[in-house]
């Protein structure tokens, strides 16, 4: 398990960003203990707290592609990596981890590289260029990804308590979540139990930009 946060915005200055996006990724640090660390840009922050189960070594994220163009945040496994590996003729040298393979295979495919890849997943991917966000949760779910749009700021993590945790304060509670969660035992669609707060559902994928 690890935990991916983020956001994008247009008038926040350095310094504050700074502090926002470490308070998002300490607050989830249970996630991934191993390592954390953070990417700040002129109008983005990218995060990850990273679990270090295989290739300890090579994992360490946010990862930039070679072409400096589009970073990488990855929570969850890739059943069969090695299998793309093979079929697009990668070099296994300098593909030694799961995040360095979806960055490649998303360079060349785009979007459509979700549908090469077998497992469970959230996924960020940020194009720099187009100053645009992919989100991509997998297909049962497995992996958490929430977000809020709010004025400038679009914000997104692996738990709730991050995207509070940016504005430092209280959510207000949904009444219509908590009638779904009592009528069906769990919240249905996109909705959370908090207003203005969403989860990506299983098996889909958002795109934010200007």
């Amino acid at each position: 398990m690890c935990g991916i946060a983020g956001f994008i915005h247009k008038s926040i200055d350095p310094g504050e960003a700074k502090n926002k996006i470490t308070k998002m990724i300490n607050i989830i640090n249970h996630r991934g203990p191993d390592d954390t660390c953070a990417l700040i840009g002129k109008n983005f922050c990218v995060a990850t707290a990273r679990l270090a189960i295989e290739k300890i070594k090579y994992g360490q994220q946010p990862i930039v592609d070679d072409k400096k163009r589009y970073i990488l945040s990855f929570n969850g496994e890739i059943f069969n990596y090695k299998d793309i590996i093979s079929k697009y003729s990668f070099s296994k040298n300098k593909i030694d981890s799961e995040a360095k393979l979806l960055v490649k295979l998303f360079e060349l495919k785009g979007v459509d590289f979700i549908s090469e890849i077998q497992g469970q997943f959230a996924i960020s991917i940020y194009d720099i260029i187009n100053d645009k966000l992919y989100l991509f949760r997998d297909r049962f779910g497995i992996r958490p990804i929430y977000y809020k749009h709010k004025n400038k700021t679009f914000l997104y993590s692996s738990e709730i308590k991050s995207i509070v945790a940016f504005e430092e304060s209280a959510p207000k509670t949904s009444l219509l979540a908590i009638a779904s969660t009592s009528l069906f035992w769990s919240n249905i669609g996109d909705a959370t139990s908090f207003k203005d707060i969403f989860q990506i559902p299983p098996s889909n994928y958002l795109t934010f930009d200007k």
